[in-house]
């Protein structure tokens, strides 16, 4: 099996002062990669500041037009500054989600190589972009960074011709502009696929508010679990398994807020008597609501000769809810 690195530059999450974390196509995308053993992908840290001083950049943008008189006498400074560290903190949550490895560029860049580029007028240093330093120093750090690592192949995400074409001629790095255009390459799909499975599940997305199709996990004889109804279901990632010319195979991660009545057994904060071999300290939880998230459903659709989806086998299968997972939604209600 082939094994192949990806690099991520700053526009895979689209425009410098609307970056939107929650697109279907870019979690879609990193969700059907973290967990490939033989994919890894990474992120230069001078590309991560790079974000976080957009993120900055577009907040103080705004900042500079409130509405309200109030906004800019007493909560201006505290409402930027909670703002930018919640949009900071989403943004590693998704490196840590995705399992997005982080490349310590001051580690590896040789600052001979930049030298000469940079007196050269060597890419990624041109005449009208005579001070792009920041992409000289990723160029350098990717070059001796990846130097004696084994992949297959390398690939670089970004739609910067001079810091694409600076790395090219350094190393092998393939370049692609954007998700889309790689997404073929390593994944076999495109968006345009996934938008088309998406815009289908989201006219019969009724079939995620099937009560049936939903499965627990259940530890202990005195568990009870009682799933009356599903009061929403949303679709945040769909993956394809299989693809073939009359079915496609898919795993669709999805978020729900469950009726019903949830009691389990709670063995974290039950105390077990290891010489006695017996629970002498038991505890048991209980919600009668319950949100889940990113769990996950395996379905096949059925395409027609065209290639258009016509319907989808009603028999979906659940990875299986862990109720122990959602422990934190629970209140105790026994406790011996």
């Amino acid at each position: 099996m082939e094994k192949s690195a990806i690099v991520i530059d700053t526009n895979i999450f689209g425009n410098p002062d609307k970056y939107d974390f929650n697109d279907i196509r870019i979690n879609t995308f990193f969700n059907s990669l973290k967990d490939a053993s033989n994919i890894d992908v990474y992120i230069p840290d001078i590309v991560s500041n790079e974000i976080k001083k957009h993120i900055k950049e577009a907040l103080l943008k705004d900042q500079k037009n409130p509405t309200s008189k109030y906004f800019k006498d007493f909560i201006e400074k505290d409402f930027y500054e909670k703002a930018y560290k919640n949009a900071e903190k989403k943004f590693d949550k998704i490196l840590k989600k995705y399992k997005i490895k982080t490349i310590k560029c001051d580690k590896y860049i040789n600052i001979s190589d930049v030298n000469n580029w940079y007196f050269n007028k060597m890419l990624p240093f041109e005449e009208t972009k005579p001070k792009e330093f920041p992409d000289a120093m990723i160029i350098s750090a990717l070059t001796n960074y990846f130097k004696d690592l084994e992949y297959d192949k390398k690939y670089l995400i970004s739609d910067d011709n001079g810091f694409a074409n600076g790395l090219s001629r350094e190393t092998d790095f393939i370049r692609y502009k954007d998700i889309n255009s790689i997404r073929k390459e390593v994944l076999g799909y495109t968006d345009a696929d996934i938008t088309i499975i998406y815009n289908y599940l989201q006219k019969n997305r009724k079939m995620f508010e099937n009560n049936e199709i939903y499965k627990f996990e259940s530890y202990d004889s005195s568990d009870e679990i009682y799933l009356d109804n599903v009061e929403y279901a949303y679709i945040k990632d769909i993956d394809i398994l299989e693809d073939n010319s009359n079915s496609q195979t898919i795993e669709v991660t999805i978020e729900a807020k469950l009726n019903g009545y949830f009691l389990i057994f709670d063995p974290y904060d039950s105390m077990y008597d290891n010489e006695d071999r017996k629970y002498y300290y038991i505890i048991q939880r209980e919600c009668k609501t319950l949100l889940i998230e990113d769990e996950s459903f395996f379905l096949e659709i059925i395409k027609d000769d065209n290639g258009k989806i016509v319907n989808y086998n009603s028999d979906i299968e659940c990875k299986g809810i862990n109720l122990l997972d959602y422990l934190n939604q629970m209140n105790i209600i026994y406790e011996n």
